[in-house]
Order: structure tokens, then sequence, then C-alpha cells
């Protein structure tokens, strides 16, 4: 009879640590250390994204003997700042004591330990990660679902016999650590134990990680912090932490790990072919290497460089879609090449499974010449190749300092490791010859070294150029800065070192150059780059078109934007599924505290005001263009200024910038254009004085993309419109084709002098909103996910050409319980009208033309007699009244206007262009009835 298997211990996952002060950080590590290592045992300590300077950080290293874990533990605390602090739960070679012993300092190429360096295999590592958006820390509920799927396995294994396992709190999930006595080369079983329990326990919210199969894999030193993305109330940075190490720590049996495992597959003859070695491109032995990014880019095929090389040392090529499946996106598809120049290809998805780097040339096109590189000096395009012996070309060191490990999760060991199996270290710049090269040659080669150190992202393609973010500062906000020649050719000599092939005895040296001009021009003028798209820039969290909230700072692919936040905003945390008392306290702040001491006029103008907001903070949640937001009234000192600054201060945490009044229609494209191309998220037209009649402004408050030439930049832009439109001013008078893409907020205080106002809730209104407006951004937040919680019910109200914007930002207000959108629009619309309306004024022309042709001088005699239309004629000189009355009377052609309708007629002898009026029959008969009571 079988010995009964023992009861398993139970865990608990709240458990508060037993100390959690800063002195007792250092010994809880070496405790934890001398837990899972032997004692003979080395290992590597390796401290991710270590700050090293004002923008960028660096990987440090070290190796530690298990006598001198007090050295280690003091060394992890010193990195508390890194990303995180990882560390080789299997033995390495003694011997690599020698590189850094019993200490760690800033990587140099090589530093890192392979898989050649285990000595063999101590531990499997199970690593469950809660699945969420990446570069974000667990939230409670997520790293729950990461605890339930941690005993249903921990349960599973006992049940087959396994002993009880290590368990971890990696921070942002757990690890199951199980000890076993396995070669380093296991061939591939660990590997396939792990793809065996995702493919049993894998959940819609855990997933068993199976790229931790390697033995060199790299594991989160127990008490040392998970920082990943911002610490903030829902998603913490953490510590990680030892559960539980069983009293007697048994060693999995290999038959255990095969019957879990299942039988090794046996080799296919059908597998796809690899890609051969590199081959000779003829007599001159020139050894033939592709670019793979110069080929995808001329492919059209948008890509990403992982920073650091796969497990097997590869540069991965990360494209943003599959060529099979457009629905599998980054990171499901990637290109992958050897450091020998050898090929491969997958697509991670069952359904591409089979697809080797053969299907991926033949789908995305096959490479041409100039897309391979040689050895020595470059072949030509079209002729044979040139021969002759080069010597080696300098190398480079990396740009902007050292480069860093950003390949890790603070959840556990990162899915592709930093190190290769030749122990390589950061990468270095290419080097690209200039001189007796086709230019597309040369063009590829810069376009492969910007994508290879674009990764994070800080070039970008906005509007149809290359573009850069430009940091600011109180006075002078992040703007997105398109990169004219200058500083393109700047970027590019940062990006690889550029050198002159020159003939130096029987060999060639190579000479220092810049990126020749007629490079950079090309690179300037090329349809598409394998740089991300960027469409503006935001300084507050803002819902992406998923619903998800971008709360980390930097790029966010998902809405194609840079969020930069002002600094110090300490945001509270925004309910998850907000209740009823949530949305009643969030509305309350905004329409008792932030709006309570404004005069609106009707509750239109308040919910104009809250549109402002919602919009703001909902825009990529909005499939189009938004309405201008006027703030009116009809004296000053009314508030509207401070209405706007206050808004904006809640969205921006600064002023925001304005655009001046323009005297014509060209001026305010000019001002339009430039706005938009900086990625501006609100724009304000401030004290708007004079009539707006603007065609350039109508069309800009109407289109989602705005084309325009860029001043200084010989090319076409096309910038997405995302932007919130505020103006301001005093009985603003707008042109007709403007009235009806404007949401009017009136304020009236019905006093003399309304800015000798007392007694308000906020005396000092804006330092109230500077001091809340983390709370004031939570509340408007707080409204938008009561609404997406809710399914997203669309609002009641229509819009003419803002359909999209109507149902969200109505079904937000709806949700909210804030009445009025487009409630005043027909008393907008009365109030626009002049008050020498058309009505008179084409009585007239009835009564003195009937249905004839005139020409604007007659119309002119008409109106000055009938001193009709005086706001539309004008004060200037005659022929300056007569040219605006024939442009007012265009613009009526087709309308109707009550009982008439303008209608073009034949020019005259002159050519000059004659209108005539058409009647109803009523409105005809009613003038022959008043004609015959006058005869």
């Amino acid at each position: 009879m079988a010995d009964p298997i023992p009861p398993l211990t139970p865990i608990d996952f709240d458990a508060p640590p037993a100390d959690t002060s800063p002195a007792a950080e250092a010994p809880q590590i070496a405790a934890g250390c001398r837990a899972l290592i032997a004692p003979d045992q080395v290992v590597e300590l390796r401290a991710l994204d270590v700050p090293s300077g004002r923008d960028w950080t660096c990987t440090c290293t070290g190796y530690f003997a298990a006598d001198r874990l007090d050295d280690l533990a003091r060394a992890a605390v010193g990195y508390r700042a890194a990303k995180g602090v990882y560390w080789t739960l299997n033995p390495v070679r003694p011997d690599l004591l020698a590189r850094r012993a019993n200490r760690a300092a800033r990587a140099a190429r090589g530093d890192a330990a392979a898989d050649a360096d285990v000595v063999s295999r101590r531990w499997v590592l199970v690593d469950l990660d809660p699945r969420r958006p990446a570069n974000i820390s667990a939230t409670t509920a997520e790293k729950g679902h990461a605890a339930d799927l941690a005993l249903r396995i921990r349960d599973d294994l006992h049940a087959r016999g396994w002993p009880e396992p290590v368990v971890v709190d990696s921070g942002n999930g757990y690890h199951l650590l199980y000890r076993v006595d396995l070669p380093a080369d296991d061939g591939g079983l660990v590997r396939r134990v792990l793809t065996a329990l995702a493919a049993r326990f894998d959940t819609a919210h855990v997933h068993v990680d199976r790229a931790v199969h390697n033995p060199a894999r790299i594991c989160k030193v127990p008490g040392t912090w998970a920082r990943k993305g911002d610490d903030t109330p829902d998603r913490p940075h953490r510590r990680s932490r030892l559960l539980h190490v069983p009293d007697d720590l048994g060693v999995v049996d290999p038959a255990m790990l095969d019957a879990v495992a299942g039988p090794a597959p046996p080799p296919s003859a059908s597998s796809p072919p690899r890609a051969s070695a590199p081959r000779s491109a003829g007599p001159g032995g020139w050894d033939r290497r592709l670019n793979v990014a110069g080929w995808l880019t001329d492919a059209g095929v948008a890509f990403r460089v992982k920073a650091e090389p796969d497990a097997h040392g590869r540069t991965v090529y990360v494209l943003a879609r599959c060529p099979f499946d457009p629905a599998h996106a980054d990171p499901d598809a990637c290109v992958m090449q050897a450091e020998d120049g050898r090929l491969a290809a997958r697509c991670f998805h069952n359904s591409c499974a089979g697809h080797g780097w053969q299907a991926f040339k033949a789908a995305i096109g096959p490479p041409r010449r100039r897309h391979y590189e040689v050895q020595g000096l470059p072949p030509s395009a079209d002729g044979p190749t040139r021969r002759g012996p080069a010597g080696p070309i300098p190398s480079a060191p990396p740009a902007g300092g050292p480069t860093h490990d950003d390949s890790a999760g603070d959840d556990g060991p990162p899915d592709d490791p930093p190190d290769d199996p030749d122990g390589g270290g950061p990468a270095r710049l290419p080097a690209i010859i200039v001189n007796d090269r086709q230019l597309p040659d040369v063009t590829c080669d810069a376009l492969a070294a910007l994508a290879a150190v674009n990764d994070p992202p800080v070039i970008f393609q906005a509007g149809g150029v290359l573009t850069r973010v430009r940091a600011g500062d109180d006075d002078d906000p992040w703007r997105l800065e398109p990169l004219t020649d200058s500083a393109l050719k700047g970027v590019m000599a940062r990006t690889a070192r550029w050198y002159e092939a020159r003939a130096a005895g029987q060999g060639v040296e190579h000479v220092d150059a810049s990126p020749p001009m007629e490079v950079v021009k090309d690179v300037a003028t090329l349809p598409h780059w394998a740089v991300p798209k960027l469409r503006a820039v935001v300084e507050a969290p803002v819902f992406l078109p998923d619903g998800t909230l971008a709360l980390a700072p930097g790029y966010h692919p998902a809405g194609q934007l840079w969020y930069a936040p002002a600094g110090g905003l300490a945001i509270p945390p925004v309910p998850v599924h907000p209740t009823t008392a949530d949305i009643a306290a969030a509305r309350a702040l905004i329409l008792d505290d932030l709006l309570g001491d404004f005069p609106f006029a009707d509750a239109a103008g308040r919910a104009h005001a809250v549109a402002v907001l919602v919009v703001a903070f909902a825009r990529h949640l909005i499939a189009g263009p938004t309405p201008l937001h006027l703030v009116d009234a009809p004296t000053e000192g009314t508030g509207k200024t401070l209405l706007v600054k206050v808004l904006l201060w809640v969205v921006l945490g600064r002023d925001a910038p304005a655009i001046p009044e323009a005297e014509n229609d060209a001026e305010w494209r000019k001002r339009i254009t430039a706005a938009l191309v900086e990625g501006r998220s609100c724009l304000v037209l401030d004290n708007l004085n004079q009539a707006v009649e603007s065609g350039s402004l109508a069309s800009a408050l109407t289109t989602e993309t705005w084309s325009d030439r860029l001043l200084g930049v010989s090319k076409l832009v096309q910038v997405r419109n995302r932007a919130v439109w505020v103006g301001t001013g005093n009985n603003v008078s707008l042109s007709r084709e403007l009235v009806r893409r404007t949401l009017w907020c009136r304020l009236d205080a019905g006093v003399e002098r309304p800015a000798e106002r007392a007694g308000f809730r906020h005396p000092r209104l804006l330092a109230w909103v500077q001091a809340n407006r983390g709370r004031l951004v939570a509340a408007v937040l707080t409204l938008v996910r009561a609404w997406l919680n809710r399914g997203r019910p669309p609002g009641s109200q229509v819009m003419g050409m803002y359909e999209s914007w109507a149902e969200v930002v109505g079904g937000v207000l709806d949700v909210a319980g804030v009445p009025g959108l487009l409630a005043n629009r027909d008393t907008f619309r009365d109030a626009q009208q002049p008050a020498d309306d058309w009505p008179a004024f084409l009585h007239a022309w009835w009564a003195a033309h009937q249905g004839k042709a005139v020409g604007v001088a007659a119309l002119f005699d008409l109106a000055v007699r009938g001193k009709h239309l005086d706001g539309v004629l004008g004060d200037g000189s005659v022929q300056s009244q007569r040219c605006r009355l024939g442009r007012a009377v265009t613009k009526m052609v087709d309308r109707v206007q009550g009982e008439y309708r303008v209608r073009l007629g034949d020019p005259d002898n002159c050519r000059r262009q004659q209108y005539r009026l058409q009647c109803s029959d009523r409105a005809a008969a009613y003038q022959e009835v008043v004609e015959t009571i006058g005869r």
C-alpha cells in the first residue's frame, strides 16, 4: 500500500511582513537568499534600469559567493531605485567571481552570465503573471487571481507526488520554485513542463510564463522592490518576499517531470527549413547579410527592434502586424537574426503555426540586392561586386551612455534575457560607410540605425514628418517638434558612426565623416518610417480608445500619445466601479466647488463648461471632431477668462497658451497649423473682439485630419485634430457656419460692475484649483469611468457633424446627472442674427425688382436707401461696402430665408455676377395684395 500523501501547508498570501523597517531590509534579503542557494554556490546579481544620469539608465551586475550573501543584500538595497533587482537561481561557474567578486557595478559588454556559464539546474521556476497592460504594476485583484492559480497548480502537482514548493511573492505575481537535480542542458525538459502547465492552467486573468526555461534565467531577489510603471494607489510598487519554505525541501524526480511534460516531439521532416548561413556573393568572397530593418522599411512593414537580444543572442524585430493575420499585433510576430546572419521568424498564435522564415519572406516580399550587407566596401546596386581589402571599422560606443536592460518585468524574469550565449552585453552603434555607395543603400543603413536605438521611442512620425517630443517647463510646455533637416542630421549622427572608406597602401582606412545631407533629405522625404506614430501630448491621465486609463508617463501606443504629467500631480484612487455615491461626490466637486460661483445664464452653459473637462479626458473615446466651446458674456469682468483658466488648469496643470485673434483667413490657417503640429491638447482662441468669419477655422472644427504646408518644411503635413477647442469674448459675433459648430456658455452677472462682486465660495479660485487638481482630475475620470462601466450608453442629444461627440459627452453627462447639453442652441442662433436682419431687405428687393436679375450696384443702392444691412455693409468706403454686400449675397445663394430664396442670375454684358430673387406662391400673392391696396 502506497504511503499517503502528506497534507500541504496553508499559504496566507495576505499576511503582512514581519518587519518593514529600512533597517530590516538587508537582513531579510540575506536570509531569503540563504534559504534558496547551496553552500558552495556562486550567483550573479543583476539590477535593471538603474538611474545613471539625467536621461538614461544602465544595468549593474556582480557575482557573489554563498558565504558573502550579506554583501549581496547590501548591494541589492543600494539599488532600491532600480526597476528590479534579479539573480541567477541556478549555480554559475565559480571562476566568474573574477569578473566582479562580491560587489556590483555598472555592466560592461560580456559581464552578464549566459546559459553556457550555468553549472547545473537546481530549480524549476513556475512564474504566474497576471494579465494586464504592459509596464504597470498589478492591482490587488489581479494578484488575487495569480494566488488562486498558484494554489491550483501546487495542489495538482502535489497530487502527482511532487514535493511542496517554495512559494514567493514576486511583487506583482507569484513564483513556485521546485528543487531539481538536472544538467544545464536538459534536452528541453523544463521547457516542455512549463508548456504543459500553461496549456492546462492558463486563464483569462493569469498565465504561466513559458519563457523562463533557460538555465541562466534571472529571478527577482526576495525582499527587493518590484517597480513597474508609476507607484499609484491602485497599482503600487511592492516588495517581493518568501511566503513559504518547506522544512523538508524534496527534489522532483526527472520521471515526475516527464510525466507532466509528456513525450518529447519527434523531429519533423516537414518543418520549415532554416535560413542558410551567409552565402558567398561571388568570386570576391563577400559575405551576404540581410539588412532586416532596411528590408522591412522598404516593404512598408512597421516594426520595432527589441533593446536586447533573445535567449539565443538574436536581434529581434517585432512586427506591428503579423503578415498572415493582421489581428495578431505587436508583440505576436517577429523576425530574428543571429550574429552570423541566420534568420528565423514566427508568429506565436496557434493559427500561424508552421509559418517560418521562408513563409514570412514570401508574405512580406523577397529582399532585393540592396538589402544585403557585405564585409568591406558595399557592392554596386547593379554592377559586379567591388573588391579590395578593408581594414576594421572602429567600434562605436552606445549613444547617450550605456544601454539599459528593460526586458525584465517586475513580476518575474524577463521574457527574453539580456544575455546571449557568448556573454554579449550592450550593443554598439552601427558603422555606416558613406562613399562609393548608392543612396538607397546608405538610407537603408541610416533607417536601420535609427530604428535600433529608438526603443523606448524618442523619435516619432506625426503629420507625415519625423518629430520628437520637446520637454518643457512651467512656461514652455511639452510639445511636438518636427525635425528640420539640421535637427535630423544631428539625430542620425547620434544613432550611428559615419565613415568614409579611403585607400591606404594595400588596404582601406576608415575616416570619420558626418551624415551626408543628401541622405538626410532622402530620409526626411520618405513616405513612411519604422518609428511609432504620435498624435498628441497630454498632461493628465486620459482614457485610451479601448477604455483603459493611461496612468504611466511616456508613450502609449494604444492611443498614440505621450503622457507628460505636470510636476506634483497626485491623483487619488479612481473607483474601478463607481457607485452612485462616487458619482454624486464627483459631480458635487465639479458643479459646486469648481463652477458654483460662475454666473451661468442657463443650465446649458454650465453643462457646456463640464463638457470641456469631459472632452479633455475622454477625447480618445470620441471618433471625429469636437465643437468649439465659446465662453461669452455681455461685459468684461464677468469671469470668462477665469472660467477657461481653471478648467484648463485641471486638464493641463498650467495656463494654456492662447491663439491670438487673426486678421484674415490665411493668418487663421497658419496659426491653426502651428498649434496642431505641436500636438497641443487644448487650443484657446482668446478675446475674440472682431466678427469671426474664417473658413479655415470652420474647417478645422469639422475635420479629423488637418492638412497644410508647414512653414520651414517643404512638405505637406497631415495632423490628427484631437484638440479641445475653447474661445472667449464679449458678445462674440460668429459667421453662420461657425455658429452651428459652437457650444454657447453664456455668463451674465446681471450687475453693472461684475468684477467687483464678493462673497465667493473660493475667493482665490485658481489657487484652490492648483491645490486640488488631483481631486478634480479624479472626479472627471470617475464620471467617465461610470459611463464606461454602464456599457457606454449614448447621449440623447444630436448635433450634426459631431455625432460621436454627442454620444460620448451626452452619455457621460446623462450618467453624471448634469442636464442642459445643447439646450440653448436656438437661443444662441437667434442671438447671432444681426439687428438689421435679412427679411426686411428681401421684402424690399422683391418689391423693387421681383424675380429680375440685378447686380450688386442696384442692391447696394436699395440697401442704402432703405437703411438695410448696416451690420453687413460696415463703416468702410463705398467700394469696400459693395464688396462686403457682394460676398454676403453670394453666401445667401440657394438659402431659404422665410418665403424667399436667392438664386444666381446670368452675368451682365460686362460679365459681372447678377442675382435674382425667387418667391413662394403665397408670398407673391401677399405682395400683389399689398401693391393693389397701394394703388
